[in-house]
């Protein structure tokens, strides 16, 4: 089946909520408004609320005028009902606000009785009694699945009386395989994630099998912290059985450490070698939780205790916000500057201080270079901003910050 459809804003919105997954979608649209695709343009997404994947296609014939595409007819039916239903809304509407406020009247109704809001709820000082947490859970099953994320954040936000953990802790898991929108599975894991003392032991049975089941995707990565918590005594198992997976292997490694499965090693140490910088170091720090030998960094013995104010006024500044897969290949592009001073050694001395370096700390490098001829001072400071994102400021000669700004370009 094939149609065309005109949609008058929020196109990607609106494309999420006939169940169709617009990653692909988003980044052509990008693509499109830089100019580097002529139209029509097309591009093949996937639609989740199928059993199995299907796959769509989008054609983008000029902006808001889209042709869809899709072997099962039944499917594009309900894709051409959903988009028509949203698309045919007034501009400032697209985004369902009169929807949604319809959501929240609904919310504020089930809280009522109980003498609260759901601004209570936001600000942390509810806990839901089970009057309202059936409510919620029968009013989850009634919504559109556009909306569900605004019924799981209630329960991410308020507190679960203990006698009630097992009850709402059952029910997620079970919504957890209900559900079909990677993003859902993804909210659900969210209140697991907020409520660590609803990963009871009891549940490992239930999210066991969900990990062990790759028709939930790569939602599941959530559910290996539910179980890890769990301790249970086929969990660290588990884990090694799906590290191979995309995005899954992260998860795994993290909390194959925190198990201390030092049966898994060999397993976990092939992953030093990975072509991904963030894999490598939950590679490193998982057999460093368990007690296994790992190559160790060069001494740092260019670390200084010393503020950015130590830093000499005449040097410039180079600064960016890096995953710590960037890291690397930006410090090795600006040792390719320098002459001596700062090279193999250096770089390999200041990634291995940042991968122990936790989050909200700072640490300060001094190294004196020869670049061109010329004797100067380089810094390099990281804040880690969170535990794979890592602030590098670099502060060096106006030549040599020149050609690093010239050279590396991350917005790619």
């Amino acid at each position: 089946m094939d149609f065309e459809v005109k949609i008058v804003a929020k196109d990607a919105w609106v494309l999420r909520s006939a169940g169709i997954e617009t990653d692909a979608y988003q980044d052509l649209s990008q693509r499109i408004l830089l100019d580097k695709v002529k139209l029509p343009a097309a591009v093949t997404c996937s639609y989740f609320l199928s059993d199995d994947p299907v796959e769509i296609q989008v054609t983008v014939l000029a902006f808001g005028h889209l042709k869809i595409e899709v072997a099962d007819d039944a499917i594009g039916k309900n894709i051409y009902s959903e988009i028509l239903r949203f698309s045919r809304m007034k501009p400032e509407n697209i985004f369902g606000d009169s929807e949604r406020q319809l959501i929240f009247e609904r919310i504020e109704e089930i809280l009522k009785p109980d003498g609260v809001t759901s601004e209570d709820v936001e600000a942390g000082r509810v806990t839901l009694s089970r009057r309202a947490q059936e409510a919620l859970m029968g009013f989850c099953d009634e919504v559109h699945f556009i909306w569900r994320r605004i019924v799981y954040w209630q329960f991410t936000k308020c507190e679960i009386a203990k006698v009630d953990r097992a009850f709402v802790a059952h029910w997620l898991v079970e919504r957890f395989k209900v559900e079909k929108d990677p993003s859902l599975r993804d909210d659900i894991c969210s209140v697991f994630m907020n409520h660590s003392d609803l990963m009871l032991r009891e549940l490992a049975g239930q999210v066991i099998g969900v990990i062990e089941d790759s028709r939930y995707g790569t939602s599941r990565n959530g559910m290996i912290y539910v179980l890890a918590k769990t301790k249970h005594l086929r969990a660290a198992e588990v884990f090694a059985s799906v590290m191979d997976e995309d995005w899954m292997t992260r998860a795994a490694l993290k909390n194959l450490g925190i198990l201390k499965a030092k049966q898994f090693e060999p397993q976990i140490r092939k992953y030093l070698r990975d072509t991904d910088a963030e894999t490598r170091l939950e590679a490193k720090r998982a057999l460093k939780k368990i007690g296994c030998l790992v190559e160790k960094a060069p001494p740092p013995i260019h670390l200084v205790n010393k503020s950015r104010k130590s830093i000499p006024k005449g040097l410039k500044e180079w600064s960016a916000n890096l995953d710590f897969e960037n890291l690397e290949p930006v410090l090795k592009t600006l040792a390719a500057f320098i002459d001596e001073g700062f090279s193999t050694q250096e770089v390999a001395e200041v990634i291995g201080v940042a991968e122990e370096t936790r989050p909200g700390q700072t640490k300060a490098f001094r190294f004196s270079i020869t670049a061109k001829g010329k004797s100067s001072e380089l810094w390099a400071v990281i804040f880690m901003d969170d535990i794979d994102s890592p602030d590098l400021g670099i502060y060096a000669s106006t030549e040599v910050i020149q050609k690093l700004e010239a050279t590396v370009n991350l917005t790619d």
